[in-house]
């Protein structure tokens, strides 16, 4: 069981290791905060949401640097880019590697879990405040992978390889900025804010708030 949720737990987190969090029994904004973080009953496996997204962006990124290799492989580049659309939103196509659920539904349900969790009359201050973090990191990444889906389209209508290589460079950047977010103020720092933090940062915050509510 981990004492706490801090970087280190955020590294396990980047590499795929399911969490642990045992809420106060009885506690209604941590039950929710265990959606968002550990267990949720409908995704791959029950795991938590902002896991399954991590997860499925982890695919689309792979996928989009895969595609990226082929520069003049219209069709390699092509067949790549179905791989990240599977692993964006299962429901535009039916057969893929990503786990079936999507990156994009996943968030949205961290974005979802988090603000239920918020509205909990046991709701903790450090909760109510950390709440608007994770779901504006979590609802960034929803724009960016939508923005993805677009360029998905785009490139599965090109009609060669050289109108497909600049949306495919961009997409390459989207998959990765889904996880990690962009310094968009340019002051040298990724944070939650609008525009700038990913699921990584969701996820860091998510593990504020269970480490300042003492739930291991």
């Amino acid at each position: 069981m981990h004492k706490s949720l801090s970087a280190t737990v955020l590294a396990m987190a980047l590499i795929h290791s399911p969490l642990t969090l045992a809420a106060a029994p009885g506690n209604a904004s941590h039950a929710h905060l265990g959606h968002v973080m550990t267990q949720w009953h409908d995704t791959p496996d029950q795991q938590g949401l902002i896991m399954t997204a991590l997860n499925e962006a982890k695919i689309a990124q792979g996928h989009a640097e895969a595609a990226a290799k082929r520069p003049n492989d219209l069709k390699w580049m092509k067949m790549h880019t179905a791989h990240v659309l599977h692993a964006l939103d299962p429901s535009a196509i039916a057969k893929g590697p990503g786990l079936g659920y999507g990156l994009i539904k996943a968030a949205k349900g961290v974005s979802k879990h988090i603000g239920a969790a918020a509205k909990q009359a046991d709701a903790s201050e450090a909760l109510k405040l950390h709440t608007v973090h994770v779901a504006t990191a979590a609802g960034n990444a929803v724009v960016w992978a939508e923005e993805a889906l677009r360029l998905c389209a785009a490139i599965a209508k090109s009609s060669s390889a050289g109108q497909a290589q600049p949306l495919l460079q961009t997409l390459v950047k989207l998959t990765q900025q889904i996880q990690v977010g962009t310094d968009a103020n340019g002051d040298g720092a990724v944070t939650w804010h609008q525009g700038e933090g990913g699921l990584n940062e969701s996820f860091k915050h998510a593990g504020i708030i269970a480490k300042l509510d003492g739930v291991n």
